[in-house]
């Protein structure tokens, strides 16, 4: 028998001290199992709950970042999201495919009033209704058409920074009308501009996590996965993973291909689809001006593609020469992380991804030195295989879930007040 006092549970609960008592017991299973139970209870009510609001209708970087939050929640156990899209398509398919709770608002078109009207009345509906410590809204457009709803009901409202603002656009100034408690940046090409966006407001950098997972494929396999874009085993594959938009640099890619040597066996694979009418026009574009340069027989429109690490993986050389700059790029990363060497202009995003252990940057629209340097990339193998060799170190330093997702709890939990 002993007094009922309360316990003080040790770290790894196999001893029960008794306050005030000298006595030691040995804790049984039960009482092992009792107090896990307890303690996992009291971690439930530490819970951080957000809603993400995104639109939905396009699958890109962004998207790519949050579904990589969403697979490693465990890194951040405080953390319990839900979200909200407007519209049908890839993302809200991952979503659904990770059992992620989603709430389906109206389709929101601008120039229609009644549109946004019947969005801001169901968000509201949700907020209401639903017990939320922040939300989070991860562009221009859902911040402008849902942040007076957020801070009208008192919410912490969070905006996520994945682009550089100028704050000339009509998005940017419709967004700039309503501030929101923090900004989140994913890196300092971004949060340097959030000031022209939301000036004084407290930013943090939390960079996108993006998941390292090199897998090492076969002689065969990666035989079979070049195949499938006609590229043969001494061939340089030179490979761009992006949305055909036309800011990415395909045209100045296959302008650079122009001056690099004939006689060495080399192709490029343009990897990503086309989403929208616009983007459907540019790829007819590309097909029509790598005809006309002569070089079609060495340029692959592979499309949409799903298993991007795969792909990569089978390539030799990441390049992707935007004409304006990127204001993260994950794609960078998951090129280092598969071991490819990077080759890119010196601006935005990548000037902070690529250094000279694992890539190349190339003065911004010089085509000239890029297809210099890509040239030597294409002829010496060992070079090529000493930087991609030093990539996932890189994408780990930056971006590994394992470290972005504590730092996205802290942020979080800190502004709501729920730090574990």
């Amino acid at each position: 028998m002993f007094t009922s006092q309360r316990p003080v549970l040790d770290s790894d609960l196999s001893t029960l001290v008794i306050c005030n008592n000298v006595c030691t017991l040995s804790a049984s299973a039960e009482i092992s199992s009792c107090f896990r139970a307890i303690a996992a209870a009291r971690d439930c009510s530490r819970q951080t709950s957000v809603l993400h609001l995104h639109s939905g209708n396009l699958f890109g970087g962004i998207e790519r970042a949050i579904i990589t939050c969403v697979r490693n929640l465990q890194f951040a156990p405080h953390l319990r999201f839900e979200f909200a899209v407007c519209f049908s398509g890839t993302f809200r398919g991952e979503l659904s495919a990770l059992k992620q709770p989603i709430h389906v608002l109206p389709e929101v078109r601008v120039r229609n009033p009644l549109s946004l009207i019947r969005a801001r009345r169901q968000l509201a509906r949700i907020l209401r209704m639903r017990t939320y410590d922040a939300v989070v809204c991860h562009s221009t457009w859902t911040h402008s058409i849902f942040a007076p709803v957020i801070q009208g009901l008192g919410m912490p409202e969070l905006f996520w920074a994945h682009d550089h603002y100028d704050g000339r656009h009509w998005l940017e100034r419709w967004a700039s009308r309503t501030a929101p408690n923090l900004v989140i940046s994913n890196g300092e090409f971004s949060n340097e501009s959030v000031e022209k966006l939301f000036p004084g407001v407290a930013r943090q950098i939390v960079r996108n996590p993006v998941e390292i997972q090199r897998r090492h494929w076969s002689a065969a396999e990666r035989r079979q996965i070049r195949a499938e874009f006609g590229t043969a085993d001494n061939t340089v594959a030179i490979v761009q993973v992006s949305r055909m938009e036309a800011w990415k640099g395909h045209d100045l890619l296959l302008e650079a291909a122009t001056r690099l040597r004939t006689s060495a066996p080399w192709k490029i694979w343009f990897i990503g689809g086309a989403q929208r009418p616009q983007e459907l026009s540019y790829l007819e574009t590309l097909k029509t001006k790598a005809k006309h340069l002569g070089i079609a027989d060495r340029v692959t429109f592979g499309g949409q593609h799903s298993d991007v690490p795969r792909v990569l993986a089978a390539a030799d050389i990441f390049c992707q020469p935007n004409r304006a700059a990127e204001p993260f790029g994950i794609v960078f990363i998951e090129a280092l992380s598969q071991g490819l060497p990077v080759v890119t202009f010196n601006m935005g995003g990548p000037a902070e991804i690529v250094d000279p252990t694992c890539g190349v940057l190339v003065e911004p629209g010089n085509l000239k030195t890029l297809a210099a340097e890509l040239d030597w990339l294409i002829s010496d193998s060992a070079l090529r295989r000493s930087l991609g060799e030093a990539g996932p170190a890189r994408a780990r330093q930056l971006c590994d879930p394992a470290v972005v997702l504590p730092q996205l709890q802290q942020v979080i939990t800190s502004l709501v007040g729920n730090s574990p």
